[in-house]
């Protein structure tokens, strides 16, 4: 099914996915961006396209509190 989310993002094992819907985009939303500040948090990195993004993280226990933290990341961009 298709989500009507603006940003999206998905996480399994040490992988990280985000989606940024067109409108988010212009609203000053950017995937690449959004997953390398999460991705740092775990020990990672990634990027990608403004509306799509792959990162991968090394430790996987500061995961949860790196998507924890995903509003306040969103926030501040």
């Amino acid at each position: 099914q298709k989500s009507k989310a603006d940003i999206v993002v998905l996480a399994s094992g040490t992988m990280l996915v985000t989606k940024v819907s067109k409108e988010a985009q212009d609203r000053g939303a950017h995937a690449g961006n959004l997953i390398k500040e999460i991705a740092t948090r775990a020990g990672g990195g990634g990027g990608g396209r403004p509306d799509m993004a792959q990162a991968g993280v090394k430790d996987e226990g500061k995961l949860r509190s790196a998507l924890d933290a995903v509003g306040e990341i969103i926030a501040a961009n």
